[in-house]
């Protein structure tokens, strides 16, 4: 309960410092169905971004699913040790976000979102030999790392993408 108000906190504090320049709050007369479901299909950012958040979605998702399997049956640890692993993920996650964001400034979206993906795809591997509540822990932080690249990554590729979108049609 006392991450999630913080977590909650955190968000509400963000919003305020969130402001919409007016030109941008004018609503213009969107394109038909057609126009924009051709525009869609022909924006190579667009399609990049649905892949990319696509692949990353997968993975976020399949560290959810299978970490109780994994633990439990797996490693044949207790349900402790998934909390254990889930909070330092939780952890390492927010305190890298930080170090992500200064690499993304510095080289770019794309860059972020490999380095992100090749840390997350060698931090995975040392879960073939893991054991024990250390070793768990230890992919868990390591995991956590890359997630917050990924997560900073898709947001920031979002934006491209909306920014792209807006020079092209408008």
């Amino acid at each position: 309960a006392i991450v999630s108000a913080i977590f909650v906190g955190a968000t509400l504090f963000s919003l305020l410092g969130m402001r919409e320049r007016k030109e941008f709050s004018v609503v213009d007369k969107p394109l038909p169905f057609i126009a924009s479901f051709k525009a869609a299909l022909t924006n190579k950012s667009w399609i990049t971004y649905v892949g990319a958040n696509l692949m990353t979605a997968c993975l976020t998702d399949w560290i959810s699913a299978i970490s109780f399997f994994f633990v439990t049956i797996s490693l044949g640890m207790e349900v402790g040790a998934l909390s254990i692993m889930m909070g330092v993920m939780m952890l390492a996650t927010l305190i890298f976000f930080l170090i992500w964001r200064k690499i993304c400034l510095r080289y770019g979206t794309k860059v972020t979102l490999a380095a992100s993906m090749t840390t997350f795809t060698a931090g995975i591997m040392l879960a073939l030999v893991v054991n024990g509540v250390l070793g768990t822990a230890i992919v868990g932080g390591i995991a956590g790392i890359t997630i917050g690249g990924l997560t900073l990554s898709r947001a920031m590729m979002w934006a491209d993408v909306m920014d792209e979108d807006e020079i092209k049609t408008g």
